[in-house]
């Protein structure tokens, strides 16, 4: 320190000093220049939010007010009763005395100064002071006129009573009666206001002590300012005092004659400088000015420019002036917060009384200080079974609400610790006893200063007995799929290993249970037709009943098998639910009827005409629960129940019923019967048969097509299946189906003049194909692959074109599209035939723009259904030929061996390939001979198309090949081509197709020494002798030379359909003839059938 004073001056000392003290003092003064424009906008803030927070009341004051007035205009019985006084000449004491008893309750209410009830003149008829003058003035009777030009009551203005002096505001009460024209007055109630009560004590008030500061409400009259209310410096100023519109300084003048609004300085009404907000009232001719005195709003900024200057005269002074100003500040800021804090809370206590009792929760407000309940709100009361007169004056533990007083002392003590809790949980008891787990959120409130706490529970009883069950519920899964994921990964790439090879081992054994099984239905139907002696033709219907029922088993096997695989898909066809009905009743009417039992319907009439959906799967579940019916009912009856439901969304809600009166079945029974292969029990299965699966389906289905299945069903009584379905409404009604007895027929009939194109690469398809059009009267054009068919289609109309798939040059899908994109043919109709039987090539086709399908071998009933579909009737383009009469049930004896010969060879199915040909014996072994000339080696020329890269070839000639047999009902090769086929298709690996082969050429050599052998052995068939019958022979020549004139290639088909009398003719050079149109050399075989006309002249 020594040292330090020791040291001269620094000479940069006084330019130093000098520096700090301009920069102070500069710095002084724009500060001070700063905080006064600061403090004035702070004051003008404070202004503006005190006049803001006081016209809001006034608003709503004034709104509450006429609202009240509004309440009692829509009463129709207060306006009933004061016009039956009016009315009346005398009115009785008795209407008088309910009419005021009315009218006090509702002064007493709403702290009204008087009510009064004036009739349409004017005269004061009724008035609960006992006052008996007249009292209108011009603000009333303003006040009353638009109260009745509008229909809605009305506040007039604030006046002083004439001889009284009292200031008062009156609601003016339009009373009328009637509707519309007829609507009249009444008269009117005024109810009285006085603003001591709220208005007057509303604009004294203050946020904060202050000498000066006052609120005014004034409004215009004449060239003067009225003050409605009165003022700190004039006594008995309310509606008397007046300032004229000369002293323009003035706030309240501004206000009023200059339409200012917002902050303002001027002079008061005593001359003084003050500072004032404005706010006009809405709807009034009023105007609010909050003011106070400059010198009073400005007095701490006195103090602070004192401190400004005070920094200026030296470093100390400055620190203590520093202070000051962040004192100032600190001061300022608490004075905007509790302004702020005022006008929240006032805002606040209006909203809360909205929020309290319109809160979804059980809400309660409890005193702080003495734990009193002061309030409850309705889902209190209702969730927790007390009285509200019960609950109020009495603690929470008064009543039992806390079973434990520790734990509302430990929420009690959370609440003032914090001022505020968030889900809160603890446990209360309700009226009953009962033990709640609630959830409470709570804060302290002020209410008239005194604390209270405002707290909201949710009861959560519910939600904790579920949220311990989902979490035992978590642990348990959490354990149990640690276990399984090792499991499920090793077992995920066998189950898909064995889905791959069920679906694979499905479509085999269909293919190969159908082939057959088809062809005992089919055979057993044409030897039914032909039996007469009525033993065997039971025999026949017993047989036909068991194959349809295998045939049963095996949908139900297949159709269970895509479920699970979720392939299986459902149509979108319209359908009439009347003829869906009728066709199932149908199938079961003869069963029922041979039992003896009623069948019934009861049909509603919400069920819709026509819906859209798959009908024959909704067939398929109906007629499984009338097949049960029939069987498990011996006597008593049958109903069949169908009604919509419920419509949404252009669907509806279908529910059908099938009611009996049969065996019933027991509950443990009904809890297994809609699982796969379960029953009622053993026994039902042994007397009654079955494979459990049907209702299995049927649940399955149902639920596929939005619904459900189910039972009813009492022991010895009876049972109820029923099921649902949701479908579309079809947007047309189908025309009723008329069903042909005879389908064969009805296209002899109507059929013979249709136009056909055969699109077949396989000449002994081709043939098979024409054999089976021929047999109803029809004659195609062919072609050998899908180009030639496209050309053939752009230069004629068919009328049908039945298309195989796999095909050279061009497949059947290509050629499809490119024949519907020819010019006029977008809808031409073309059916796949095909050996591909899977779901993916039907939807292929269909996806082409194909209008059907037929899988091959092709079933004689289902080509019949597709012509007869798809077929117009005749045009006339073509004259009908004559076809051969029948040919006789018998076959010659060299015949019958070979056939006989080849049944008894493994791997053939002459049954079935019969079947295609309708039973023809020499037609099946013509074809036979067929196959020899181009079949015998398909295994070598796969092999080499494999070896030249011709993948699609190799697989082409394998589906053609596969085709062939199956239509002859070589089993065994077509088995081992439909495996290699399928290899080829799938890419499987060069050892898979390798072996495939090898099976294919082991299968067709075996299958091709049987055939040349039996054959071989029988190289000749006795032909039986025909006459030669010139009047049928001669038009059926005249026909045949025209078409081979113009090598038409329906000529084969026309010499096929009388192979019998050409063969008279011909005689041995009848096959050379076949083999010529097989070759489509026309003109050789038009020579040499003039030929052999040249020693017939007697049919030319």
């Amino acid at each position: 320190m020594d040292q330090f004073e020791k040291r001269p001056p620094s000479r940069w000392f006084l330019p130093t000093f000098l520096l700090i003290f301009a920069v102070l003092g500069i710095s002084g003064y724009l500060y001070y220049q700063n905080e006064s424009k600061n403090q004035l906008k702070h004051v003008s803030e404070q202004l503006r939010s005190i006049s803001e927070l006081k016209s809001r009341q006034i608003i709503e004051w004034r709104q509450s007010r006429i609202a009240d007035g509004q309440v009692l205009a829509e009463n129709p019985q207060l306006v009933a009763a004061v016009d039956a006084i009016f009315q009346a000449k005398t009115a009785t004491a008795a209407s008088t005395e309910r009419l005021l008893q009315h009218l006090q309750s509702i002064k007493n209410n709403y702290h009204y100064q008087d009510i009064l009830v004036i009739d349409n003149d004017g005269n004061l008829r009724l008035s609960l002071s006992g006052r008996q003058e007249n009292i209108f003035n011009d603000s009333i009777f303003v006040a009353q006129e638009a109260a009745f030009s509008t229909g809605r009551a009305n506040m007039t203005d604030l006046h002083a009573h004439p001889k009284l002096g009292m200031a008062h505001a009156d609601v003016v009460v339009p009373l009328m009666l009637g509707d519309g024209k007829t609507k009249r007055r009444v008269g009117s109630i005024l109810l009285q206001i006085d603003p001591n009560i709220f208005l007057y004590p509303a604009l004294q008030s203050w946020p904060v002590p202050s000498t000066s500061a006052e609120t005014l409400l004034v409004r215009r009259d004449g060239d003067h300012v009225l003050f409605l209310n009165e003022v700190r410096q004039r006594a008995d100023a309310a509606l008397h005092f007046r300032i004229s519109e000369t002293q323009g300084e003035v706030p309240s003048v501004m206000a009023v004659f200059g339409g200012l609004q917002g902050f303002v300085e001027g002079r008061d009404y005593q001359g003084k400088p003050v500072l004032a907000a404005i706010k006009s009232i809405p709807e009034t001719p009023w105007h609010l000015v909050a003011k106070v005195s400059r010198d009073e709003a400005m007095a701490e900024w006195q103090t602070s420019s004192y401190l400004i200057i005070a920094l200026i005269i030296g470093l100390l002074a400055a620190a203590a002036a520093a202070f000051g100003i962040i004192y100032q500040a600190i001061g300022v800021r608490r004075y905007r917060v509790l302004f702020e804090t005022e006008s929240a809370r006032r805002s606040e206590q209006q909203r809360f009384q909205i929020a309290f009792h319109a809160s979804p929760l059980s809400a309660s407000i409890a005193r702080v200080r003495d734990g009193l309940i002061i309030d409850v709100n309705e889902n209190y009361l209702r969730d927790f079974g007390w009285k509200r007169e019960e609950m109020l004056g009495r603690t929470s533990l008064e009543i039992g609400l806390w079973p434990d007083s520790h734990l509302r002392n430990k929420f009690i003590d959370a609440v003032k610790a914090s001022g505020s809790v968030l889900h809160h949980e603890t446990i209360w008891q309700d009226h009953t006893g009962l033990i709640h787990n609630v959830d409470i959120s709570a804060s302290l409130i002020e209410i008239d200063g005194e604390s209270h706490i405002l707290a909201f529970a949710a009861d959560i009883t519910e939600r904790r007995k579920a949220q311990a069950e989902l979490a035992r519920y978590g642990r348990r899964l959490e354990s149990m799929v640690e276990e399984r994921t090792y499991e499920l990964a090793i077992a995920k790439e066998e189950a898909e290993r064995a889905s791959r090879a069920k679906s694979a081992f499905l479509a085999n054994m269909s293919h190969e249970i159908r082939t057959p099984l088809n062809a005992i239905i089919g055979l057993t139907y044409l030897m039914s037709r032909e039996v007469i002696e009525p033993r065997m033709k039971a025999r026949l219907g017993r047989v036909a009943d068991s194959a349809q029922h295998l045939l049963t088993v095996i949908n139900d096997i297949l159709d269970l098998s895509k479920i699970e695989a979720e392939h299986l898909s459902l149509q979108e066809i319209d359908f009439s639910t009347e003829r869906l009905i009728a066709e199932t009743l149908a199938m079961i009417e003869f069963k029922a009827h041979d039992k003896g039992l009623e069948l019934r319907t009861e049909i509603a009439t919400t069920l819709p005409a026509a819906l859209r959906g798959d009908p024959l799967r909704l067939q398929q579940v109906l007629l499984n629960f009338l097949s049960n019916a029939v069987k498990f009912t011996d006597h008593g009856h049958i109903v069949l129940r169908a009604q919509g439901m419920e419509d949404q969304d252009n669907s509806v809600l279908l529910r059908f019923e099938v009611e009996d009166t049969g065996i019933g079945i027991s509950p443990a029974a009904q809890m297994r019967l809609f699982k796969p292969f379960a029953q009622a029990d053993e026994s039902t299965s042994r007397r009654y048969g079955g494979t459990g699966l049907g209702l299995a389906i049927s649940r399955q289905l149902s639920q596929l097509m939005g619904g459900e299945a189910g039972l009813e069903s009492t022991p010895g009584q009876g049972s109820t299946f029923w099921m649902t379905a949701r479908l579309h409404l079809a947007e047309n009604v189908p025309e009723p189906h008329l069903l042909t007895i005879d389908a064969e027929t009805e296209i002899k009939n109507t059929r013979t003049g249709a136009r056909i194109l055969l699109v077949e690469d396989d000449p002994l398809n081709r043939e098979v194909a024409l054999d089976q059009l021929a047999g109803v009267g029809l004659m195609a054009d062919v072609a050998e692959n899908g180009q030639i068919a496209v050309n053939m289609a752009s230069q004629t109309a068919y009328d049908l074109i039945l298309m195989d798939m796999e095909m050279p040059v061009m497949n059947g899908l290509e050629a499809c599209r490119q024949i519907l994109a020819l010019p006029g043919q977008s809808t031409a109709a073309i059916v796949a035939m095909t050996a591909n039987a899977f779901a993916e090539d039907r939807s292929a086709c269909l996806d082409a723009g194909m209008v059907d399908y037929l899988s091959k071998p092709v079933e004689i009933k289902a080509l019949h259904a597709v012509l007869l579909h798809w077929l117009p009737t005749s045009t006339g383009r073509q004259p009908s030929i004559t076809t051969p009469d029948r040919l006789p049930s018998h076959v010659n004896n060299d015949a019958a061996a070979i056939m006989e010969q080849l049944s008894t060879q493994p791997g053939f199915n002459v049954q079935a390939g019969l079947a295609s040909f309708s039973g023809k014996t020499e037609k099946y072994l013509a074809l036979l001979e067929k196959y020899l000339q181009r079949h015998s080696h398909t295994a070598t020329v796969i092999e080499q198309s494999l070896a030249e890269g011709d993948t699609p070839g190799a697989q082409r000639h394998a589906h053609t090949l596969k085709g062939a047999a199956g239509i002859l009902g070589l089993a065994a090769t077509q088995q081992a081509a439909t495996a290699l086929e399928q290899a080829l298709r799938n890419k499987a690996s060069a050892e898979t197709v390798a072996q495939g082969i090898k099976q294919l050429e082991k299968v067709e050599n075996t299958q091709i020494d049987a055939l040349r052998l039996a054959l071989g052995t029988q190289s000749c068939l006795a032909e039986p002798a025909i006459a030669i019958d010139p009047e049928k022979l001669r038009p059926i020549i005249k026909s045949l030379l025209a078409l081979l004139a113009e090598d038409d290639m329906r000529s084969a088909e026309l010499a096929t359909l009388n192979s019998a009398q050409l063969q008279a003719l011909l005689g041995k050079d009848y096959h050379q003839l076949n083999q010529l149109l097989g070759n489509f050399d026309f003109p050789s075989a038009l020579d040499l059938l003039q030929g052999a006309l040249a020693s017939h002249p007697e049919l030319r």
